[in-house]
C-alpha cells in the first residue's frame, strides 16, 4: 500500500440527475493525485503545505514534488470512537446511489462473488483550469451536465453507474454492465451507453477505456463505510486502456467487441504495452453503430421443427433395430442446439422398447461404469440407497436364472454394479491385462439375458463419460449388428468422453442451428397460446441464431418484459441473467447447490448450513425454482441446465467455495460406512476445500480401486489429483511424489495413452535422481513407450541408457534388470527387422538371465531366438520357442504363455507343418480365451485363417476372419487389423473379387505404417503386386516386384517374400508374353523357397514351372511333378491360384 497526503481547500461538487454523486474535483484534489503517485509501497507521501503543519521531525528526505513522512507525530494517538450515523430520510439516502446500485440494496444485497462483468472507465479532466478562470460555479455546472448525460446513457441501457474517483486535473468515472446484475446483453448495452455519452456535446473533454472480464463483485467494508465494488485484473486493465484512449474516443478490447451483438465502426490501434502485462494489449477505437448479427450460442420442451432430416434417419435406425440389426445414434451439437430434444422425440417413438435412459456429469467422469451402473441397476430397479448385499443377492439370482454360464464371471458383473463379489477361480486365473475384455463381453450377455428382446438406452452429456463406460459402450456397439438394441447418445462436437467409433453399426447426426424460417415457424408455434407482435416473433427468431434453447430463453424474457429491449444474446449470459433475477437468498441456495454438482438431494443442503451467512432453507426453498430444476424419482434434484450450474458455481467466492467443498468432504465422510467406496468425489471435494492431506489420501486410494475395475483412463486422472494434492504436502518427499508419476505412467500406458505416460515417466526420474535402480528402471518402461509409438531407434536408446546404469550397479535386483533390459532390446530389435542383432543379444541375455534365475527375462530372449531362427527357415526356432513356453510357465506368465503357443504354430506354419501349427493355434486360442485375452485368441484365430487360406479354404477362412474383424476396429490394434485385412485380402483375391482385395490389402498396408510396423508391410505389397496381375495391371505388377527384389539384401521383410515376387513378377512377364525371362523368374522364386525351406512356396512355383511348361509344349520333369503332388498332399490343400496364361 502507498499513500499520499495533502491539505488544503478542497471543492466537492454534489452534481447529477437520477442520483446525486458527490464528486472530488479541483487542484487540491490534483495535488493531493500527485503525492500519491510519488508513493512507492510502503510509503507516505506528503505535501510541502503538509509538512509546514507538522513537526520538523516528521518529515523525511523529497521525494518528486513531496516529502516522505517518516514519523508519526508525538502525542498523536488518539483511536477515535465509531459514532452512530446522522439520521437521514429514506428519500433522500436513496438519492444518493445510482439506480443500479440502490436496487442492489433494496434487495438485501448479496453475498460476494466471482462474475464476468463489462467495465468502463471514463476520465473527464481540464476542470483545475475551468475552476480557477471561471470559478467553482461554472465548474458545478459543467460536472452536473457531464453527470446528467452519463446518468440518462446509463440509465436507458441498463448499465450500472458503479463510483467515481480522484484524479489529476479531473476524475474518473466507474460503469459496469454485467454486476451487480446480468442483462444477457452487457457488451452491447455498454457500448451503446458509451457511444451515446462520446456523441453528446459535452462542456469538458473525456476519454473512455472498456473491457470484460473475471471479477470479484460484492459489498466490501466496515458497517459503517459499505460500498459495492468490483475489483480485479479486469478493472485495472480497463482502467489502463482508458489513459491510452484520446481525448473524444472510446477504446475497447476484443473481449467487448465479440460479443457485442451490435456491430460498431471500429479502427484497429497499435497494440501498446501497460502496466503488469507481459504482452502488447490490442485495442480498437470504437465508432459509430452499424447494424447487428446474430450469434449462435446455446433447450426446453418446444415443439420439434425443422429437423425432418434427421427425424429420416432415426426412423431408418428403429427399422433396423427392429428386424435385429442394432444401431448406435450418435448426436452431435452445441449446447442448446436441441439434442436432448431429439432424444425425447426418440423415446416417444420407441414403441415396445424397454427405455433406458443416463446423464453423465463432469463430477463423476472419474469414477469407473458410474454410467452403466445407474443404467443397470435402474434395469433391476435398484435405487441409490440400496444395500450391496440386495444388489449381490438380486445379481446372483437373475445370472442362476437366465444365464448360468456367466456364474464364474460374477465378480465381474460385480464391478459393473460397483458392489464387491468374492472372486472364482475363473476370474482369479484371468491375465490382468485382459480382465476388461472380459468384463464387457460378460456385461454383453447379461444385457443380452435381460432384455432379450428390444432395447433403448440413451445418454446424455457422454463428453462427460468415464473411460470405462466409454470402452464399455464402444465394444457394446461392436456387438449392435446381431442385437434389436438401440443406443442414442448426445454430446458437444468435442473429442472428450465418449466418442462413437466411425462403423457401419452408428449413425451420426450433426445437429446444424435451425434455419431461419424453420426458427420463425418455431417462436409461433411455441406462443400459440400466448401469441406475441410479429416484430418481435422476427426478432427473438433471428437473434436466436436457431439454437432452441435460447430461442426458449428469449421468448420468456419477451413476454415477461412486453418487448424486445431486454434480450439476452447469448446463452451464457442468459443463465447468468436468469440466476441475477432470483432474489438474494434463492441466488444463496442455487449458487450453493452448485458445489454438489449437477445432481443433489434437498436434504444435502443442510449439509452446508452452518457456512457463510446463516442456514440455508431446505426443499420447501427449492419448489419456488422449480424451473431450474428437475426432480427425478428418487427425490433428487437436477440442475436443468449444465449452463445454469456452470454460472452459478462461478459466481461463488474462492473462499466460500473451499467452505463448501470441505463441508460437503466432510458430511459425506461421515455417512459412509466406507468412506472409501467414494473416495474419488471425496478426493474432488478435498481439493478444492484446499484439504490436501485427505485429497492425497482418498485420491491414490480411488486411483488404485479404479485401477481394480481396468478403468486406467479414470486411474491416471485421479493420480494427477493426488499429484496436484501431494505437492502441497511438506512430508510428502520426492520418493513419494516418484512412485505417484510411474503409477500415472503406468496407468496412461495401459490406457494407451503412451505420449502422456512418457510425460509421467519422464518426471518421475526428475524425483529418482538419487536412485539408479529406479532411474534404470524408468528408462525400460520409457523404452517400452518409444516401441508402442513406433520409434524404435528411441526405444533402443533409452535402453541403452538403462543397461549403462545397471551395469555400475551391485545386486540381484539390479542384475535382473539388467537382464530384462537386455531382452527387451533383443525384442525391439526383432520387431524392427534386424533379426541377426537380435539373436546376438538375445544369446547374451540367455546367460544374464541364467544367472540370476529371471525366468521371465529367459523367456522373453528364448522368444526372440525361436521367432529370429523360424524367420530365417532355421529348425531350431521351433525348440527356442518350446524352451520360451517352459519358462513363462515358471514364471506364471499366462498371457505370454498363450502367446507363445501361437508363436510354436508360426513356427511350425514356416516349417510346413500345418496340422502341428493349427493344433497350436488351437491350444493358444484356448488358453487365451481362459485368461480373457481376445486379442490373443484374435490373433490365433487369423493365423488359422491363414492356413486355411493357403488350403484353399476361402469360405471357411473368410468368416473366421470376418468374425475377429469388428474387435480389430473397435479396439484400434492397428498392427492386428493389418494383419487380418491382409488375409482377408488374399481371400478376396482367390475368390476373384478384385477391387475388394486391392481395397483390403491397401488398408492393410495403412496400418502397419499407422504404427510404424514397416517390417510387416512387404508381405502386404507383395500381394498388391500379385493383385495387380489378376487385374491385367501388368507393369504396375512389374514395378512394384522388381522395385522390390532389389531390396531383398537389404530387408528381412523383403527377404521374407522373395519366393512370392519372383512368381509374381513370372507371371506378369507370362502375361506379358515373355516366356523365357518368366521362366527364368520361376525358377530364382523355385531357388529361394528351396532356400528358405518354405514347402508351401515351394509348391506353387513348382505348379507354374509345370504350367509353363505344358504352355510351351514341353513334358515337365517327373520329379517337379511327384515333389509338387507330395507336398499338396501333406499340407492338405485342397485348390491353389491358377496360374494366369497369356490371350492365344
Amino acid at each position: 500500500m502507498s499513500q499520499g497526503v495533502h491539505s488544503g481547500c478542497f471543492n466537492f461538487f454534489a452534481v447529477g440527475t437520477s442520483h446525486v454523486e458527490f464528486l472530488p474535483v479541483g487542484p487540491a484534489w490534483s495535488r493531493l493525485a500527485a503525492m500519491e503517485r510519488e508513493a512507492d509501497a510502503g510509503e507516505i507521501v506528503v505535501s510541502s503545505e503538509t509538512a509546514a503543519l507538522l513537526s520538523i521531525r516528521c518529515a523525511g528526505d523529497a521525494k518528486g514534488a513531496g516529502l516522505l513522512l517518516q514519523r508519526e507525530p508525538v502525542g498523536e494517538t488518539t483511536t477515535w470512537a465509531v459514532t452512530d450515523p446522522p439520521s437521514v430520510p429514506p428519500e433522500l439516502l436513496a438519492r444518493c446511489l445510482s439506480p443500479a446500485i440502490r436496487a442492489h440494496v433494496l434487495v438485501g444485497g448479496g453475498t460476494p462473488e466471482h462474475r464476468p462483468v463489462t467495465i468502463a472507465f471514463i476520465r473527464f479532466e481540464g476542470t483545475d483550469t475551468l475552476i480557477e478562470r471561471h470559478g467553482p460555479e461554472a465548474a458545478a455546472d459543467a460536472l452536473h451536465r457531464l453527470m446528467s448525460a452519463v446518468e440518462s446513457a446509463t440509465d436507458e441501457q441498463g448499465v450500472s453507474f458503479l463510483a467515481s474517483d480522484v484524479d489529476a486535473d479531473g476524475g474518473k468515472l466507474i460503469l459496469t454492465a454485467g454486476a451487480p446484475k446480468g442483462t444477457g446483453a452487457d457488451e452491447d448495452r455498454m457500448l451503446l451507453a458509451l457511444r451515446k455519452i462520446v456523441s453528446t456535446e459535452l462542456p469538458i473533454p473525456i476519454r473512455i477505456g472498456v473491457h470484460r472480464g473475471a471479477v470479484f463483485a460484492g459489498d466490501i467494508g466496515p458497517k459503517y463505510r459499505r460500498t459495492y465494488t468490483v475489483m480485479g485484473d479486469a478493472v485495472n486493465l480497463t482502467a489502463r486502456v482508458m489513459a491510452k484512449a484520446e481525448p473524444g474516443q472510446i477504446y475497447a478490447t476484443a473481449d467487448v467487441l465479440d460479443r457485442s451483438n451490435t456491430l460498431f465502426e471500429t479502427t484497429k490501434l497499435e497494440p501498446f504495452a501497460v502496466k503488469g502485462k507481459a504482452e502488447p494489449i490490442q485495442a480498437w477505437s470504437v465508432g459509430r453503430a452499424q447494424g447487428s448479427r446474430t450469434r449462435q450460442v446455446s433447450l426446453e420442451r418446444l415443439p420439434l421443427t425443422g429437423r425432418n432430416a434427421e427425424l429420416g434417419v432415426i426412423r431408418k435406425a428403429f427399422a433396423s433395430a427392429r428386424s435385429g440389426a442394432g444401431r448406435l445414434i450418435e448426436i452431435v451439437g452445441d449446447a442448446g442446439v436441441g439434442k436432448t430434444r431429439l432424444l425425447e422425440t426418440l423415446r416417444d417413438s420407441a414403441v415396445g422398447f424397454t427405455k433406458q435412459h443416463a446423464i453423465c456429469e463432469a463430477y463423476t467422469s472419474s469414477v469407473p461404469y458410474v454410467v452403466w451402473r445407474e443404467l443397470l441397476r435402474e434395469m433391476l430397479g435398484f435405487g441409490r440407497d440400496t444395500p450391496d448385499a440386495t444388489i449381490v443377492e438380486r445379481v446372483r439370482d437373475e445370472v442362476a436364472t437366465r444365464v448360468p454360464e456367466l456364474g464364474p464371471w460374477l465378480p465381474l458383473l460385480g464391478a459393473v454394479f460397483d458392489v464387491e463379489i468374492a472372486p472364482t477361480p475363473e476370474v482369479e486365473l484371468l491375465a490382468e491385462t485382459n480382465r476388461r475384455m472380459k468384463l464387457h463381453e460378460t456385461v454383453a450377455r447379461f444385457l443380452q439375458a435381460m432384455v432379450p428382446d428390444r432395447l433403448l438406452i440413451e445418454i446424455e452429456n457422454v463428453r462427460y463419460m468415464d473411460e470405462a463406460s466409454a470402452e464399455l459402450l464402444s465394444y457394446l456397439t461392436g456387438e449392435l449388428t446381431s442385437r434389436s438394441w438401440l443406443f442414442a447418445v448426445a454430446r458437444r462436437p468435442t473429442r472428450t468422453g465418449f466418442v462413437a467409433p466411425a462403423t457401419p453399426t452408428v449413425v451420426r447426426i450433426e445437429l446444424k442451428p435451425l434455419a431461419a424460417q424453420d426458427a420463425v415457424r418455431l417462436v409461433q408455434l411455441a406462443t400459440e397460446q400466448n401469441p406475441i407482435p410479429a416484430h418481435v416473433v422476427e426478432v427473438v427468431a433471428k437473434r436466436s441464431g436457431g439454437n432452441p434453447q435460447f430461442l426458449r430463453d428469449l421468448l420468456r424474457t419477451a413476454i415477461e418484459s412486453g418487448g424486445i429491449a431486454d434480450l439476452p444474446d447469448s446463452a451464457e449470459a442468459a443463465a447468468m441473467a436468469q440466476i441475477d433475477a432470483l432474489a438474494p437468498e434463492d441466488r444463496a441456495v442455487v449458487r450453493r447447490a452448485a458445489v454438489f454438482g449437477l445432481t443433489f438431494h434437498p436434504r444435502m443442503l443442510s449439509w452446508l448450513s452452518d457456512e457463510g451467512d446463516g442456514p440455508l432453507p431446505g426443499a420447501a426453498a427449492l419448489a419456488a425454482l422449480q424451473e431450474l430444476f428437475d426432480e427425478e424419482p428418487d427425490g433428487y434434484l437436477r440442475f436443468r441446465h449444465s449452463l445454469l450450474r456452470d454460472a452459478a458455481y462461478e459466481g461463488l467466492p474462492y473462499k466460500l467455495r473451499r467452505q463448501l467443498h470441505g463441508a460437503v468432504a466432510a458430511r459425506l465422510e461421515e455417512e459412509m460406512d466406507f468412506p472409501e467406496e467414494v473416495a474419488g468425489i471425496l478426493s474432488l471435494h478435498y481439493l478444492e476445500a484446499g484439504e490436501y492431506r485427505s485429497a492425497w489420501r482418498y485420491a491414490t486410494a480411488a486411483a488404485r480401486r479404479a485401477e481394480g475395475v481396468y478403468a486406467y483412463v479414470e486411474a491416471a486422472g485421479l493420480y494427477k489429483r493426488a499429484l496436484d494434492a501431494g505437492r502441497q504436502l511438506e512430508d510428502v518427499d520426492g520418493k513419494e511424489l516418484s512412485i505417484v508419476h510411474q503409477a500415472l505412467g503406468d496407468s496412461w500406458y495401459l490406457a494407451g495413452e503412451f505420449r502422456k505416460a512418457s510425460e509421467a515417466y519422464t518426471a518421475a526420474r526428475g524425483l529418482v535422481a538419487s536412485d539408479p535402480l529406479a532411474d534404470a528402471g524408468l528408462l525400460l518402461k520409457l523404452s517400452h513407450v518409444e516401441q508402442k509409438l513406433g520409434d524404435c531407434e528411441n526405444a533402443l536408446r533409452w535402453a541403452e541408457q538403462g543397461r549403462a546404469i545397471l551395469k555400475g550397479l551391485d545386486g540381484l535386483e539390479a542384475a535382473r534388470q539388467a537382464a530384462r533390459s537386455g531382452a527387451w532390446y533383443a525384442i525391439v530389435l526383432q520387431r524392427e527387422g534386424r533379426t541377426t542383432e537380435a539373436l546376438g543379444w538375445a544369446e547374451r541375455t540367455v546367460a544374464e538371465a541364467e544367472a540370476v534365475d529371471d525366468a521371465e527375462a529367459l523367456a522373453d530372449a528364448y522368444y526372440v531366438m525361436g521367432w529370429g531362427y523360424g524367420a530365417l527357415g532355421k529348425e531350431k526356432g521351433l525348440t527356442f520357442m518350446q524352451r520360451s513356453l517352459e519358462a513363462y510357465q515358471r514364471s506364471g506368465n499366462m498371457v505370454r504363455q498363450a502367446g507363445v503357443l501361437s508363436s510354436l504354430g508360426v513356427v511350425c506354419q514356416w516349417a510346413g507343418r500345418w496340422d502341428e501349427a493349427l493344433s497350436y493355434y488351437e491350444q493358444g486360442r484356448k488358453e487365451a480365451s481362459k485368461i480373457g485375452s481376445r486379442v490373443v485368441a484374435a490373433t490365433a484365430s487369423i493365423n488359422i485363417a491363414e492356413i486355411l487360406t493357403d488350403r484353399g479354404e476361402w469360405a471357411e477362412a473368410e468368416a473366421i476372419l470376418l468374425e475377429t474383424l469388428p474387435l480389430w476396429k473397435a479396439s484400434q490394434y492397428r498392427l492386428y487389423l493389418g494383419a487380418c485385412l491382409l488375409v482377408l485380402g488374399r481371400v478376396s483375391l482367390r475368390l476373384g473379387r478384385l477391387e475388394e482385395a486391392l481395397g483390403r490389402l491397401e488398408d492393410a498396408k495403412s496400418n502397419f505404417l499407422q504404427v510404424g510396423a514397416e517390417q510387416e508391410v512387404p508381405p502386404v505389397e507383395a500381394r498388391i503386386a500379385e493383385c495387380h496381375v489378376a487385374m491385367g495391371n501388368v507393369d504396375a505388377a512389374l514395378t512394384l516386384a522388381r522395385g522390390m527384389l532389389s531390396r531383398a539384401s537389404e530387408s528381412n521383410g523383403v527377404a521374407r517374400v522373395v519366393p512370392l515376387l519372383g512368381r509374381v513378377q513370372a507371371h506378369a512377364l507370362l502375361l506379358q508374353g515373355d516366356p523365357w525371362g518368366a521362366r527364368d523368374a520361376l525358377e530364382a522364386s523355385l531357388a529361394a523357397a528351396r532356400q528358405r525351406q518354405d514347402l508351401f512356396e515351394l509348391t506353387l512355383t513348382s505348379l507354374s514351372l509345370i504350367e509353363l511348361d505344358r504352355l510351351e509344349g514341353v513334358e515337365p520333369p517327373l520329379e517337379m511333378v511327384t515333389e509338387s503332388r507330395s507336398l499338396l498332399s501333406s499340407l492338405k490343400v485342397r485348390a491353389v491360384p491358377s496360374v494366369p496364361l497369356p490371350a492365344r
